[in-house]
């Protein structure tokens, strides 16, 4: 039975990953880089496909939150592929995104609830700001003013101070970090690094 759940799990893994290089793809299509194009229906399907057959081999029952993330999160995909509408997809993938994160959320779909832990998508918009912090220091007074009303972030002191608190908390291993910032860096960094993001505005659109 152990080796069937680990396939399972390896399958749900294949499956968010799949999506995840689907959505980081289409962020680079729709970013601030100039000349570059939308995704095509022929772009979309292969890896829709391909999330579907990962899904087929995965046990709801092994880990539902993440199963059912994963499955509407493509059934939005699909939707939009197909130029219709996605049901309120948006809303049950963030309800089952944060039962698995333990931030606040809207619709509650059950799991663990962390108190004062923030929300997925403020918890990424944190990430940017720190590596944006951190690769333009000449920018800082320009981020710092940016920040201020989506993080809540008074001035540059502040922001300063989130950037130290991090680093207390933050691991490599995303297996052994206490922050729940560190999963997001690495795709931060290579949208930063690759694909023309450099200010706040270039990712607030696309979370």
């Amino acid at each position: 039975m152990a080796d069937k759940d680990t396939g399972d799990l390896k399958a749900l893994n294949l499956a968010g990953t799949t999506l995840l290089e689907l959505i980081k793809l289409q962020k680079q299509a729709d970013g601030p880089i100039s000349g570059a194009s939308a995704l095509t229906t022929e772009d979309f399907h292969p890896y829709l496909k391909r999330v579907r057959m990962y899904l087929e081999k995965a046990n709801p029952k092994i880990d539902p939150h993440r199963f059912g993330a994963v499955k509407v999160a493509l059934e939005m995909l699909e939707a939009g592929e197909r130029g219709v509408s996605n049901l309120g997809a948006i809303d049950y993938f963030k309800g089952h995104t944060e039962a698995i994160h333990g931030g606040p959320r809207d619709l509650d779909l059950g799991g663990k609830t962390v108190v004062n832990k923030p929300s997925a998508e403020i918890a990424y918009l944190r990430a940017v700001a720190i590596i944006l912090w951190e690769t333009f220091p000449k920018k800082r007074v320009e981020l710092a003013t940016a920040v201020r009303k989506t993080l809540d972030i008074k001035n540059k002191k502040a922001l300063a101070k989130m950037v130290e608190n991090f680093h207390q908390r933050h691991n490599s291993d995303i297996s052994k970090s206490r922050s729940p910032l560190s999963i997001h860096l690495k795709g931060i960094q290579n949208l930063v690094k690759n694909h023309g993001y450099k200010k706040f505005s270039d990712f607030i659109n696309f979370t």
